[in-house]
């Protein structure tokens, strides 16, 4: 049986590996090997032990990756003369049981700084045992539980991080930019322009650190105020909401059109919207607004897609009644502020959590979508 040496030290730390496959990460409850180190992901990596003891790997996207003998490694065979680096974890492997007393290997050039702590836990599932057709054959993400059994945990994803204090940054600048009096509404107007500029750095951040297999919200210092980067970024999602909703906004001027015509274009945005955001997220690529490239994804996860549509089509409706009903609010009393703090609060709340189910979409349909990112 092969072994799991984590070199740390002049002692390595040394993990039997039965048949299966083993989830290396820093979370407990997604590991079956917990490695407690800042530069491990929750769920950074698989280690698959064939039957016939051939060894595979799999990098499950983390920030900081995998690199096996010093080059960048995504999927493949691992050889015990090999190293396999999770962050700054070297790791190699041992193909015979060790001897009673043996003589500890050389460390490895580099040595954390920061210990780690091994915990061997037992998974939360049964480990099928896979059987790729090759040694090459990547293995497939190995224990996410089907997409609609998610959806309830993403309602708490905005309370694992620092989102309550982007909701009250947030609540706050509108609530300032709504009662600034005359001319100072053009501060206001900045104001704005910066809510929004930092909403949509946040939104790809959540949804790449979702992709990536994190659990909680990215830290506020992750988001990089480059507003350079953020201005290119803007006229990008600009373009995002031209395409999908420019068709819906400009109707209206047609003074003889169908009454149909409208809502429907309106909802084929919102069919729209998300892939394509999604595609943008995660590629910077203009391809992502492709019509053959949305159509051909959707088509790939039709039932789950329809889950994330659904909800944006919810809180898009919600979003439009609360703009009614605080529409005529100029001077706001007291209670009007209080009622649209709140207000924004929630429609704040609630999109997080939909970037959230966005994120966890591809997260589980990754293999089906199979974009070439």
């Amino acid at each position: 049986m092969p072994a799991l040496l984590i070199h740390l030290g002049d002692t390595p730390h040394r993990v039997p590996l039965a048949p299966g496959i083993h989830i290396l990460g820093s979370d407990p409850a997604a590991a079956s090997v917990v490695l407690d180190h800042p530069s491990v992901a929750d769920r950074h990596c698989a280690v698959i032990v064939q039957p016939d003891g051939r060894v595979l790997a799999r990098d499950f996207g983390s920030p900081v990756g995998c690199t096996l003998d010093g080059e960048p490694f995504t999927a493949g065979p691992w050889a015990p003369a090999q190293v396999l680096t999770l962050g700054d974890v070297p790791l190699t492997l041992e193909d015979a049981p060790a001897p009673a007393a043996p003589a500890a290997p050389a460390a490895p050039a580099f040595t954390p700084a920061t210990p780690v702590t091994l915990r061997k836990s037992a998974p939360s599932r049964p480990i099928p045992v896979p059987a790729p057709e090759s040694p090459d054959d990547a293995p497939p993400d190995p224990d996410l539980p089907p997409f609609p059994t998610v959806l309830p945990g993403a309602f708490g994803y905005p309370f694992r991080g620092d989102a309550w204090i982007v909701i009250v940054i947030l609540v706050g600048l509108e609530l300032v930019a709504r009662i600034l009096p005359g001319i100072l509404q053009i501060i206001g107007m900045l104001i704005g322009l910066v809510m929004v500029l930092y909403v949509f750095e946040l939104i790809r951040d959540v949804i790449q650190s979702t992709v990536r297999g994190d659990d909680a919200m990215p830290a506020l210092s992750s988001v990089a105020f480059d507003f350079a980067a953020m201005r290119e970024m803007l006229a990008r999602y600009v373009l995002l909401v031209i395409v999908c909703f420019g068709p819906a906004l400009f109707v209206p001027a047609f003074p003889n059109r169908p009454v149909w015509l409208t809502p429907a274009l309106l909802a084929l945005g919102v069919a729209y919207f998300p892939m394509a955001l999604l595609g943008f997220a995660l590629s910077d690529s203009f391809g992502a607004i492709n019509p053959l490239f949305i159509l051909r994804s959707i088509g790939r996860a039709p039932l789950a897609y329809g889950i994330v549509v659904l909800f944006l089509a919810a809180l898009m409706g919600s979003a439009y009644g609360m703009g009614l009903l605080t529409e005529n609010w100029r001077m706001p009393s007291p209670v009007q502020l209080a009622i649209g703090a709140l207000v924004s609060a929630t429609g704040f709340y609630l999109l997080l959590v939909w970037v959230r189910i966005l994120g966890l979409f591809y997260r589980h349909h990754e293999d089906d979508l199979a974009w070439n990112l």
